[in-house]
């Protein structure tokens, strides 16, 4: 009876561990998420959504808006405002966080490659308020 168990116990754990073993952290390029774009061409992309240009040597995740003091768009404000955009970027042979801030444009160069926010939605409004999942980047990467 015992050896039965045992037996039942390890045809059970064998497709389970061959199964955990197979987990890729990120999609392969073509898969939603991913986002293959060129040098000096727009993309946006939603939380989580990453780019991948130059032959795969430049990955830009967008992860966060941290911050968003943007004017709303049903006032008239004297200021535009602000907002920051945190993206990992990873390009050689590193990978780092950075803060991007629209209005005014920092950007970022991060081993030869300078990335630039073109722009943030959706817009604010007084009546509602923006969930982190709604947020949408447009970027910019050249080579610097």
């Amino acid at each position: 009876m015992v050896a039965v168990r045992r037996m039942w116990w390890g045809m059970l754990a064998v497709p389970v561990l061959a199964v955990a073993g197979c987990g890729d952290p990120d999609p392969a390029p073509g898969e939603p998420g991913i986002e293959n774009v060129a040098l000096g061409a727009e993309f946006t992309l939603a939380p989580r959504d990453v780019a991948v240009a130059d032959e795969k040597r430049l990955r830009v995740r967008f992860d966060e808006v941290t911050g968003d003091s943007r004017c709303p768009e049903d006032v008239d404000c004297v200021w535009a405002g602000t907002a920051t955009i945190v993206v990992t970027v990873t390009a050689g042979a590193g990978e780092s966080r950075q803060e991007l801030q629209l209005n005014p444009n920092t950007g970022v160069t991060v081993e030869g490659y300078r990335i630039d926010v073109r722009k943030l939605a959706p817009a604010r409004r007084t009546d509602r308020g923006i969930s982190a999942d709604d947020y949408r980047v447009t970027l910019v990467a050249n080579r610097a």
